[in-house]
């Protein structure tokens, strides 16, 4: 189980209605926490991955930073998710 903290800003904070969470899940990607995102909050997983694509959204940013590492933006879909890491999605 990989325990991350979740950001939401601007009008992704629209979709959860929250601003942050802390979330356990045994996605180990981040593809498979989109997915898991979008059964909990719908219409997440289109604001990052286009119906028509498999890949991420140009308009839509996502920052990953592993504990105790500076934040960097997530492009590989399949890139692993390491415990204690904070997601930001704007």
């Amino acid at each position: 189980m990989i325990r991350l903290k979740l950001r939401y800003l601007a009008h992704v904070s629209m979709v959860t209605g929250i601003l942050q969470e802390f979330h356990e899940t045994q996605s180990s990607s981040l593809k498979a926490l989109l997915k898991e995102l979008d059964q909990r909050y719908c219409g997440f997983q289109s604001l990052f991955i286009p119906a028509e694509s498999d890949r991420l959204n140009l308009n839509a940013m996502i920052f990953y930073q592993p504990l105790g590492k500076i934040p960097a933006p997530f492009v590989d879909l399949n890139s692993p998710l390491e415990d204690e890491a904070t997601l930001t999605f704007w």
